[in-house]
This record gives structure tokens, sequence and C-alpha cells, in this order.
């Protein structure tokens, strides 16, 4: 644990700079290998008005090993499962990755897309089949259940 702790506290202020517009970041107070994200949805989007909140828990070896991503704010998304772990190109191929792309900044810059873009129609990223079934669906009514679901995720955000 010492290994990540000192690479984050190190990095920390290159780390918040780097962070994507609509978002912030921080270390837990109580643990230093555990960050906590907030992600804004963005203007004209589905999302926007909603503020979600990532957790991320970094590993002893980190940044050769990726960190958890988990989202604590419930969400309906065909790239986000039901425990609210994320899909992102950047964890998948982390081991594969330059050692400059294995960075904070890229998971967030990552994060925010999943808001700001449409969802990927590639299967392979569906990780919520519920979601991706209504979101893709030929059904209008089906894409309309899906607006509304996202809007509940919206509102619930800020009840949080």
């Amino acid at each position: 644990v010492n290994s990540c702790v000192h690479y984050l506290l190190q990095q920390e202020e290159r780390i918040k700079r780097e962070i994507p517009e609509g978002a912030s970041i921080g270390a837990d107070p109580a643990n230093a290998c555990v960050w906590t994200a907030t992600l804004f949805g963005p203007p004209d989007s589905p999302w926007d008005g909603g503020m979600f909140t990532v957790e991320m828990v970094f590993p002893p070896d980190f940044p050769d090993a990726p960190p958890a991503v988990r989202f604590t704010t419930p969400l309906f998304h065909p790239q986000i499962n039901g425990q609210g772990v994320p899909y992102l190109r950047c964890l998948v191929m982390w081991t594969y990755a330059e050692p400059k792309e294995r960075t904070i900044a890229t998971v967030m810059r990552q994060l925010v897309g999943l808001f700001a873009h449409d969802p990927s129609p590639e299967p392979a990223t569906h990780i919520n089949p519920a979601a991706a079934t209504l979101h893709f669906s030929r059904s209008e009514e089906e894409r309309k259940e899906s607006k509304r679901r996202v809007k509940r995720c919206v509102q619930r955000s800020m009840d949080m």
C-alpha cells in the first residue's frame, strides 16, 4: 500500500489539474488509496442536472494495475452494470496501454464521456442488458422508457 499512497500523494496536484471539466476528485481522508470523484451531467444531455459519485480504489501496485471504479450513485446506462461498475476501454486495456495513458485523468475523461456522448452501439460494451435493450430498441415506447429511467436517475442523484 505504501507504493500506492506515495504515488498518489506525489501526483495529487497534477491529478487535480488534469481532471476534465464537469468533474472533481479527491482522496478519502481515512484512506489515501480510496478516492471519490463527482461527475456533473453535461448541459444539453439526458444527464443534465445530475450529480454522480464514483469511488476509485487503488491497488498497492498502482499505476501498474488499474483502480477499481464503481459508481455509488444508481444509474441506468448500457455501459454501467447494476453494481455501478462502468465499461471503460482504458481499464480493459490498462496492462496493454502506454504508461502515459495509465492515468487517473484518462479514467476521468472516459467517465465524463459516458454522460457526454451517446452510449456505444457496440454490444461488447453493453454490461447492463436491460438498459441496452431499451436504449437501442426499435420501439419508440421502449426508447421513451429508457429516457424516463435516465431522468429518474438524474432526479435521485440530487436527493442523495
